[in-house]
This record gives structure tokens, C-alpha cells and sequence, in this order.
């Protein structure tokens, strides 16, 4: 919240007649003050209309989804696609790897719907894989490889929370899948002493 945020006073806003707390994050500050509308009537009518750059007409933008948009840019323009594609990967490279790692947890948690309480200061990113020691951590790397770190829930049955996510390499994460017979005893080694603890 800014300076200019009052959460003690209350706006009702014009088009959906809801109350809500007068912040930035409810009201757009148009210049000094804020404006009418609640950012949620507002984003419902961004997304209705908005003009074409190449000739200005109005466009229904609810009638392709997100992904159907990006499909149609990689298909249609394909070097406009690439660009936007290469900057969020240099935007990715600047975040810190627990912020990579919370982001992925979260996103995980919400498809899940599984409850989330951790903050980027509860993850920590060791240096190399706790579970598979001879696994480094490649944490600099865009692509998804086996050593990169990932998010594992320790205990499957409760949610995501402090003390029950620990950070591990890729592998060790997807060795559901395939593995074989030394990983799997490491495997049950760890999270053996994890749980005994």
C-alpha cells in the first residue's frame, strides 16, 4: 500500500455496488486520487474491449483465452513470440531460486487446491541435492533439467507449510516415475531420517 491508502474508510464502488477498502489494491489512482470503479469492474471491462494496434479497431478480447492469444502469436509472428519469449526468460534468471522455487510450490498448491502458508524466507536452495549428494543444483538454468531444484512436500498428507517442504533436485522429485535400484534406497534413506526427527 501506498501513502495515499486509507483501509479504515470504505468506497462503494459505481458499477457492482461492493464496498471495499479504499487502497491501490482495490481502487486505480487516477493521478492524486482514486477512482470510482473497483479494480475488478475495471479489469472485467479491459478484458471486454480493447483496440487493435495495427488499424484501431475494437476488439472482443473474451473471445480467444490467454493460451489461445499465445498460440496465435507463435503461429502468426513467430519472431514478436521469440523476443517476448527470451525477455521473460532473462526476467526468470534475475529472480533469486527460492523465489523460483516459491512460485512453482504455489502454482502447484493452487491447481491442487491444497492450502499454502509458506514465505519465500522459509525456502532455502542448498548448494547441492540433499537427497542425491552428488546431484549440484543448477540454479541459473531456464530449461527444466534433473538438476534442477525443486519444491518436494515431505509428509504427502499435510499441506503446504513450514518444516514440511524441503528443496531437492528435479530427479529426486519425479523418481515416482523411474528410478533405479541405488536412487531408491537413497531415496528411503533420507526421508527416513527426516521423519525419525
Amino acid at each position: 500500500m501506498c501513502e495515499k491508502c486509507q483501509p479504515y474508510i470504505y468506497r462503494q464502488c459505481t458499477k457492482c455496488k461492493q464496498k471495499f477498502k479504499l487502497t491501490c489494491g482495490n481502487f486505480q489512482k487516477n493521478g492524486k486520487y482514486f477512482r470510482h470503479d473497483c479494480n475488478l469492474c475495471r479489469n472485467k471491462q479491459n478484458d471486454l474491449y480493447r483496440r487493435d494496434p495495427k488499424n484501431g479497431d475494437i476488439l472482443k478480447r473474451a473471445t480467444l483465452s490467454k493460451q489461445e492469444r499465445i498460440e496465435k502469436m507463435r503461429s502468426e509472428e513467430p519472431e514478436k513470440y521469440k523476443k517476448l519469449l527470451d525477455r521473460a526468460n532473462e526476467l526468470n534468471k534475475l529472480k533469486p531460486p527460492s523465489k523460483r522455487v516459491w512460485e512453482n510450490l504455489k502454482s502447484r498448491a493452487r491447481k491442487a487446491n491444497i492450502e499454502f502458508t509458506i514465505k519465500i524466507e522459509d525456502i532455502e536452495v542448498p548448494e547441492y541435492c540433499p537427497v542425491f549428494p552428488w546431484i549440484k543444483l543448477n540454479l541459473n538454468n531456464n530449461v527444466v533439467s534433473d538438476d534442477s531444484p525443486s519444491g518436494d512436500r515431505i509428509n504427502n498428507n499435510l499441506p503446504y507449510q513450514k518444516g514440511n517442504v524441503i528443496v531437492v533436485s528435479n530427479r529426486a522429485n519425479r523418481l515416482k516415475q523411474d528410478s533405479n535400484q541405488r536412487e531408491r534406497e537413497r531415496l528411503v534413506e533420507f526421508y527416513q531420517t527426516l521423519t525419525n526427527v
